[in-house]
């Protein structure tokens, strides 16, 4: 069930090595104990300064809907696409901040031709992509996505103490024509053009998820 779910997207498990970040592997090797030990609900860490420093891992805090704040860690990194990763096994695959993949959800996704999506959204390029949403099962359909810059906003930081970011907003409209689904997704990119936060309709079925990508891992 997708209460379920939401309740146990909170910690990581084990993590590999950082040295193998070029051959596409898994990148850190801290235990399950070590990474129980300190991943909780955010709700109740203060993440500063000093939490940053004493985390040696990319983590993202997730929200579908009303839910709790929890989090997934960075497992893998392969041609920017990133494979963030909770407890009890939920992947989510994010590439520039677009959630383009699923695994263990409740109504899982998948997007098979999104290599540019980078371009489409930073040059407000309309375009349709290829996706699969599973259980109930609607294989192969085009989505029709429209990208337009809603200018300069600040978000507040999830770091504590810091100030709030300026970001650039841009809203993706989809469309799904077979079912006559349409949606409105956010993303909030920094003055580097790095993802910093995104709220994403990603499946009929689910309640909309936030992501805040609070300690980051850069891509190319």
């Amino acid at each position: 069930m997708i209460s379920t779910i939401k309740k146990s997207l909170i910690l990581a498990i084990f993590l590999s090595s950082c040295s193998s970040i070029e051959r596409g592997l898994p990148m850190y090797s801290y235990g399950f104990k070590q990474i129980k030990e300190s991943f909780f609900s955010l709700n109740s860490i203060v993440v500063d300064e000093n939490y940053l420093k004493e985390t040696q891992y990319a983590f993202i805090r997730i929200r579908f809907g009303r839910s709790r704040s929890v989090i997934a860690v960075l497992v893998r990194e392969k041609q920017n696409i990133l494979e963030w990763v909770s407890q009890d096994g939920v992947k989510l695959y994010t590439y520039h901040g677009k959630v383009i993949r699923t695994d263990g959800l409740p109504n899982d996704i998948e997007y098979f031709n999104f290599s540019s999506f980078k371009e489409d959204i930073f040059l407000e390029k309309d375009d349709s992509y290829i996706v699969s949403y599973y259980e109930p099962q609607l294989l192969d359909q085009t989505v029709v996505l429209e990208f337009r810059n809603q200018g300069k906003i600040d978000i507040s930081n999830p770091i504590s103490g810091r100030k709030p970011i300026e970001t650039e907003l841009i809203e993706e409209s989809i469309y799904l024509p077979s079912i006559n689904w349409k949606r409105k997704n956010k993303y909030y990119y920094n003055k580097d053009g790095i993802i910093e936060k995104t709220r994403q309709h990603i499946h009929p079925f689910l309640s909309p998820i936030e992501i805040e990508f609070i300690k980051k891992y850069k891509i190319k």
